[in-house]
């Protein structure tokens, strides 16, 4: 039996003294699309951060298809992609530059990692001209969709994506949702985090809720229609944790 893509044991995650992240539990088989929502400090990103090693825990489990990512976190990191919150890029570089070094970072041949990231920016449709100049010179969107490609670069069986079409126009979101449900279709796992809860009621089959650090509720969205019909999840959402949430239409 295959081990879980990801699995998330009574975490606890402290900044100093104040406490983010509660006692969290969830686990994600391969091939699921889940989304991962709360509001404004609720102690998403800072999951996310956990899983990657940007942050250490305070105590708990984290296990990424088998591999543990606290005691062996270099391995657990060659199995996961995480698109961060503010899109970081090094802006300094081109993006033809900046892959090149994730390939070098990561240890695996350039010339695959370049042939990936040319077919990633030609679907995301980033001009060829803007790939060999510096990403400073770039609009928001446009690093977005470096940052994306960056991520998904070395096809990682478990993506972590933190408010990924920030900065995309209409377009540009359209494909990036193909792109994500392509993925999945494949086989691969994604924990897509975000605020625009339109959008994760459209792509997502489930949703877990969290708020304080602590999980509220884990749904499959059809529980969701049959449990509270006529209800979105926005409105859901506002009902557990008291939050109103962004639209989509009001960043497009």
């Amino acid at each position: 039996m295959p081990h879980p893509a990801l699995e998330i044991e009574d975490l606890h995650v402290s900044y100093g003294e104040k406490e983010v992240v509660k006692g969290i539990s969830f686990t994600i088989q391969p091939g699921e699309l889940v989304g991962y929502l709360g509001p404004n400090g609720a102690g998403k990103s800072t999951t996310l951060k956990a899983v990657v090693g940007m942050v250490r825990p305070s105590s708990g489990g984290i296990g990424v298809a088998g591999a543990n990512a606290i005691c062996d976190i270099m391995n657990a990191r060659q199995l996961t992609g995480f698109l961060h919150e503010s899109g970081a890029v090094y802006d300094v570089l081109t993006p033809r530059e900046h892959f090149a070094l994730i390939a070098d970072l990561r240890r695996i041949e350039r010339a695959k990692l370049l042939r990936r990231g040319e077919e990633l920016l030609d679907f995301l449709d980033l001009p060829i001209d803007a790939r060999d100049r510096r990403m400073q010179e770039f609009s928001k969107g446009m690093k977005q969709k470096v940052a994306i490609s960056a991520a998904l670069l070395h096809d990682p069986p478990l993506l972590l994506l933190d408010e990924p079409i920030n900065g995309l126009d209409v377009n540009a979101t359209s494909r990036f949702k193909e792109l994500l449900l392509d993925y999945v279709r494949r086989g691969n796992t994604v924990l897509y985090s975000s605020h625009l809860l339109d959008v994760v009621e459209r792509v997502c089959k489930r949703v877990i809720i969290i708020n304080q650090g602590k999980v509220l509720a884990d749904l499959a969205m059809d529980t969701i229609r049959q449990s509270h019909p006529g209800k979105t999840l926005e409105q859901l959402f506002q009902e557990l944790t008291g939050y109103e949430p962004v639209k989509a239409e009001s960043v497009a």
